[in-house]
């Protein structure tokens, strides 16, 4: 389990989750529980857009 607490760490989190995929991480918008994070190859085609639960770092997606 792991806390997230701000943007950045947000940020961090989800690089290297998808560290071994060709993926570049979007916006990523704080809400009161959770961050969401828009997902995109890198032809920049829009993948998915997920979010990331502060308190236990889960990502589901949401798109």
């Amino acid at each position: 389990m792991q806390h997230i607490t701000s943007v950045k760490e947000a940020r961090e989190y989800l690089t290297e989750f998808y560290a071994s995929n060709l993926i570049l991480i979007g916006t990523i918008k704080e809400r009161d529980d959770y961050f969401e994070a828009e997902i995109y190859r890198k032809s920049n085609t829009k993948r998915n857009r997920v979010i990331i639960d502060k308190g236990g770092g889960r990502i589901s997606s949401i798109e």
